[in-house]
């Protein structure tokens, strides 16, 4: 847990802000057309790294966030998609676009979900001031392949 925290810190300090989260094509083909919106127009699959995060409470899915898979492990996401500690029971993160179109048991778990075993929120952040330290992370139980990850360098404008 130590590990997670300090990578929070880590990433808050060189990554805050610099990604940008949304809906997006997700990394498995499900073939189904993409809903995926970006400034107004569908942006297909050219955002295969950020995934649609399900966080539950007392076993049940309560709330949705999106985040960016910055590794085939961890997510980069804001602090109020993290919680407090204990908080949550439990976070899943969905690998593909059109989670209620499609075969994988969405709110649940099931074939392009993939179960969170740790998260961590910015011990700064309080939601009272959640534009502050709004930085979480999270550690996926099984990798999840793809050819890129987020790059905060590519985000950032010229």
């Amino acid at each position: 847990m130590r590990t997670i925290r300090y990578l929070t810190l880590l990433l808050s300090g060189a990554l805050a802000g610099a990604l940008t989260g949304g809906c997006a094509e997700g990394p498995l083909d499900t073939g189904a057309e993409s809903s995926a919106i970006t400034h107004g127009e569908l942006d297909g699959d050219a955002h295969p790294f950020v995934v649609l995060i399900l966080m539950e409470v007392n076993g049940r899915p309560a709330f949705r966030c999106s985040g960016t898979l910055i590794s085939p492990t961890t997510v980069l996401t804001a602090g109020h998609c993290t919680g407090a500690p204990g908080e949550l029971s439990g976070i899943r993160v969905f690998t593909e676009s059109v989670v209620q179109n499609g075969a994988n048991n969405y709110p649940f778990a099931g074939p392009n979900a993939v179960e969170a075993v740790a998260w961590s929120t910015h011990p700064q952040y309080a939601s009272a001031t959640f534009f502050l330290h709004d930085v979480g992370v999270i550690k996926l139980a099984a990798p999840i392949h793809l050819a890129s990850y987020g790059d905060a360098a590519a985000s950032q404008p010229a």
